[in-house]
């Protein structure tokens, strides 16, 4: 009763052969529900709680939950058919699943729920010709101190999950994919970026992927020809395929983990027209994140501020969300200052980390520069009670900057005058943020 792909990949999909009706996709889903169906109907189906904050070790119960997933594999109680909801948090293990055809669920989605690589090899495991294993709504990272895949499997579906940053080593079979197949494969709505290969296919195996993005893979996305993949970004797709598109997917901050979708996204309603609509009404996205209209990164503070003349540390921070259309105002401010001195905030469109006038220069050139402002505080000076503040929001809307559009993020740094310092100038530490629709 266990899924095979194999005949079906006999016959290819071709151009020619799209528009027939019973596609060999089609006919693999059709018998992936009949199997999933059967097996359903046979499993006990308990579900079991883990949360990496619970004391531990529980007992499964929402009440006591488990607080290792690989604990709660290993438990006699918890059997084929069963379902473990993973509530957010970081889980460092490596999960081997044996016999066992679980159903690995996060309560809330990858962007909070993290299994990072703790050992050599593949973080979650299972066996060639084992019961079918679903892993659902992980991100499942890699370690760059470990030779690692994502998820390796016989029979398994990995669904709405983020895979990045796995490594090969010298150990050939660990290939630093983001899933390998080791027979049947299916990788539907997830996001595989930053890996060495996206994903693996052993000789023994296929793939059926859809809805995924793949991108920024060191030694590309994976074996074509022994996959099935449609409604996906590749970094350089076959055509062979259906609604395939390649190119940049437009993430938000991938070198930081952010891969929601930029306004603008290529993936932005470009899954299967007839998978059911995203939670907004509209037509599927790629990716394991979806794309929302309000979103934006939230501020960050980076680098580090240069100590001024008496002796204090500008701080700079944000309040609000950059918007383009918020009537709410988005505040970047900065205190510790030299009271009653000018300065200013600048800004641009990557980051810097470049030593500069005894301090650091954390925004990289061309810079833009807001109007002169007071820091004020203590009348008399001579103090650090000054602060510079500035609602970044009505910069974005007055439309004085055509480059300050929903999409961007931008990088910001105060710089103020400071007679008592080297070069009579004093540079703040730096923050981030996203611009919101």
């Amino acid at each position: 009763m266990t899924p095979n792909l194999r005949s079906d990949m006999k016959n290819r999909i071709s151009p020619s052969s799209l528009a027939a009706p019973a596609t060999p996709c089609v006919r693999r889903t059709l018998r992936l529900a009949a199997w999933l169906a059967l097996a359903g109907a046979a499993a006990a189906q308990n579900t079991w709680f883990v949360d990496a904050s619970a004391p531990g070790p529980g007992n499964g119960t929402l009440a006591a939950p488990f607080n290792s997933i690989a604990f709660a594999v290993a438990q006699p109680l918890v059997s084929t058919g069963d379902t473990l909801s993973i509530a957010p948090g970081t889980y460092h293990e490596k999960v081997s699943l044996g016999a066992k055809g679980l159903r690995l669920r996060a309560s809330a989605g990858p962007l909070v729920t993290v299994l990072q690589a703790s050992e050599h090899g593949s973080v979650i495991d299972s066996p060639t010709f084992g019961p079918l294993v679903e892993i659902e709504g992980l991100t499942i990272r890699g370690n760059p101190l470990l030779e690692t895949n994502g998820v390796a499997g016989g029979n398994v579906i990995v669904r709405g999950c983020i895979l990045t940053g796995h490594r090969p080593g010298s150990n050939t079979s660990f290939t630093g994919a983001g899933v390998v197949s080791k027979f049947d494969a299916w990788i539907e709505r997830c996001t595989v970026y930053d890996n060495s290969l996206g994903f693996a296919v052993l000789p023994t195996g296929v793939a059926v992927i859809s809805d995924s993005i793949f991108a920024s893979n060191a030694l590309g996305d994976g074996d074509y020809s022994l996959a099935d993949a449609n409604y996906t970004l590749w970094d350089a797709p076959p055509s062979v395929f259906r609604g395939t598109i390649n190119g940049d997917p437009l993430f938000w901050d991938a070198a930081s983990g952010d891969v929601a979708l930029r306004p603008g996204s290529p993936c932005i309603d470009s899954g299967n027209p007839n998978a059911p609509l995203d939670p907004d009404g509209t037509r599927r996205d790629m990716g394991a994140v979806g794309f929302d209209s309000t979103y934006a990164p939230a501020p960050q503070v980076y680098c580090t501020s240069k100590l001024n003349s008496l002796g204090c540390t500008p701080a700079i921070g944000a309040s609000g969300l950059a918007s383009a259309t918020s009537a709410s105002p988005f505040t970047i401010s900065c205190q510790q200052q030299v009271s009653q001195r000018l300065g200013l905030l600048f800004y641009g469109f990557e980051p810097n980390a470049l030593s500069f006038q005894g301090g650091w220069l954390c925004v990289k050139p061309p810079h833009r520069r807001t109007a002169v402002q007071s820091s004020g505080g203590s009348p008399g000076g001579g103090d650090c009670t000054g602060a510079f503040t500035f609602d970044f929001n009505a910069r974005i809307q007055a439309g004085v900057d055509s480059s300050l559009v929903a999409g961007v993020t931008v990088y910001a740094q105060y710089w103020s005058r400071d007679p008592g310092a080297s070069f009579n100038v004093n540079r703040s530490d730096a923050v981030r943020f996203g611009v919101a629709p």
